[in-house]
């Protein structure tokens, strides 16, 4: 069940981006966790356990970073753009994106050896739909 972290948010915005990520555990089995973050990189909502908070605000705090990085890269090479950020290690894979406005991010776990593929192809989906939710929750 997933948890509200840091940011306070309308209880309504909370349901409905618990019944988002619940939806999307449902749909995409290969993640094994989703958390969101509000525009400053705050987590909002997540299906990780509790007692991984700190590790929760670590992980948004640094993959913001990693955002700013991929588009400066991009930038630097004269590519259009980069929508995602995914970090591997043995055994992992983190992937992150900031959802169309930029009102918010969403962070999805996976553990190897699971095809990514399917979490690539609900992504926009679930980015969408958060971002709606963060604007009719107007979380700043």
């Amino acid at each position: 069940m997933p948890t509200t972290l840091v940011e306070p948010i309308p209880q309504g915005t909370r349901a409905s981006l618990d019944d988002l990520l619940d939806t999307f555990l449902e749909i995409v089995p290969e993640a094994t966790g989703v958390v969101v973050a509000g525009p400053n990189g705050n987590p909002v909502a997540s299906t990780l356990p509790e007692e991984q908070r700190i590790q929760v605000l670590a992980a948004t705090a640094m993959a913001k970073l990693a955002m700013w990085a991929g588009d400066a890269v991009a930038a630097n090479l004269r590519l259009p753009g980069m929508h995602v950020v995914t970090i591997e290690g043995p055994g992992w894979k983190v992937i992150f994106a900031p959802t169309p406005s930029h009102s918010g991010s969403v962070l999805v776990t996976i553990e190897e050896p699971s095809d990514a593929t399917p979490i690539h192809q609900a992504l926009p989906g679930l980015l969408e739909a958060v971002d709606r939710t963060l604007d009719a929750g107007a979380v700043r």
